[in-house]
């Protein structure tokens, strides 16, 4: 009798269930059925005391057009045709949730993370990303435009969500809490991958190692290891970096930029762990303690690098000889004995050293700078080591 016309219908399969023996939907609340899902939203509406949504209802808000499948007539939201076809098209329109709207757009970007599509390629550091908006506020970061600046230190961004979070750090308000320690936070996401620490869940899994991590974003990097990807590279020099984080401090070494300032020296440090690592030797803070004697430490890595004198653990080989070694940093300074690097150069006479703290003694011969002083006597040495030995003489 209908199926002319209802050939123009964008929901062909809620109208057929007027005519076939598929089940109308039904009201929970009240049993009550509609053939119309549209209809049974906007119904269940009256039971929860729910008022539509403006935008979805006020045809002149949205502006939303169908188009019949074989007459080709367009129908908008909000004009004057009154025909059958248009309404029940723009009816289903109107009914459609927006979290639904949000779980598809939501569905989609997890899908393209997981297949590790990146359709959108940065041209200055070759970032990809797979969704065309966030490509556009990565770029800002390159251009400087449309950057949010925060009006109490100046800081930008190129991401509104991370400037949101950042604005709490003035403010200091964390209302997010922890239900199982009370710990507060700035932004949900942080609570979410706290409470991982007390399930010791680790959702995010490497698919080459098998290691699981607790945040997305760790794993991101982690599998950097395994592809060797340096996506974050120094206009000035070259360098490339496996992590963003590393880039911007490295270009503080090119600009002389130093934006964290001790307020009670005034020493100014390239990184803002640098100055809450230097606040520690005005406060005497000693936050970390070995559990195995008892010895405490102002920084996390020197109680890790501390608990290998327990364990034995020398994690770090040369390739060259086979020798091991509790830190990297050891490590790195003993493969020069086998290359002859001497990477640190005096701008004053051109001597060359293969660490850095021998640049930095070596220096106070042109400056004359002599920075330990003893408190018995008042002699000053150029070297801690030696106002250590100068110590001696008068505590025999």
């Amino acid at each position: 009798m209908c199926v002319p016309v209802m050939k123009d219908i964008l929901y062909l399969a809620d109208h057929r269930g007027t005519h076939t023996e598929r089940k109308s939907d039904t009201c929970v609340a009240c049993g009550k059925q509609s053939c119309f899902s549209a209809d049974l939203h906007q119904h269940q509406n009256e039971h929860s005391g729910k008022k539509p949504d403006s935008k979805g209802m006020d045809g002149a808000s949205c502006g939303k057009s169908y188009r019949g499948h074989s007459s080709g007539k367009l129908f908008t939201l909000g004009g004057v045709e009154k025909d059958f076809l248009a309404s029940v098209g723009l009816l289903q329109h109107r009914a459609t949730p927006e979290a639904v709207l949000s779980t598809h757009s939501s569905t989609k970007r997890e899908e393209a993370f997981r297949s590790g599509q990146s359709s959108y390629r940065c041209g200055e550091c070759g970032k990809a990303f797979s969704h065309k908006e966030t490509l556009v506020q990565h770029r800002r970061i390159h251009t400087g435009e449309g950057l949010l600046e925060c009006s109490d230190c100046g800081k930008t961004f190129s991401y509104r969500r991370t400037f949101v979070q950042h604005k709490t750090v003035h403010t200091g308000v964390k209302p997010f809490e922890c239900s199982q320690c009370g710990k507060a936070f700035s932004c949900k996401s942080k609570l979410v991958q706290h409470n991982h620490t007390h399930t010791g869940e680790r959702p995010y899994v490497c698919s080459e190692c098998g290691k699981g991590f607790r945040c997305k974003y760790k794993l991101i990097q982690h599998q950097r290891i395994h592809t060797g990807a340096r996506p974050y590279e120094c206009a000035e020099c070259g360098k490339s970096f496996k992590q963003s984080s590393s880039l911007v401090p490295h270009r503080r070494i090119h600009t002389g930029e130093r934006p964290y300032e001790c307020a009670e020296c005034g020493k100014s440090f390239k990184q803002s762990s640098g100055l809450v690592h230097h606040r520690r030797i005005h406060t005497g803070e000693r936050p970390y303690e070995c559990g195995e004697c008892g010895k405490f430490f102002s920084h996390s890595i020197s109680l890790v690098t501390h608990r290998r004198v327990h364990t034995g653990e020398r994690p770090y080989e040369c390739a060259e000889c086979g020798k091991f070694f509790r830190q990297s940093s050891s490590l790195v300074q003993h493969r020069r004995i086998h290359t002859g690097e001497r990477p640190y150069k005096c701008s004053e006479c051109g001597k060359s050293f293969k660490q850095s703290a021998g640049l930095v003694y070596h220096r106070r011969i042109h400056t004359r700078e002599r920075p330990y002083e003893c408190s018995e006597c008042g002699k000053s040495f150029s070297r801690n080591y030696s106002l250590i030995q100068h110590h001696k003489l008068h505590t025999r």
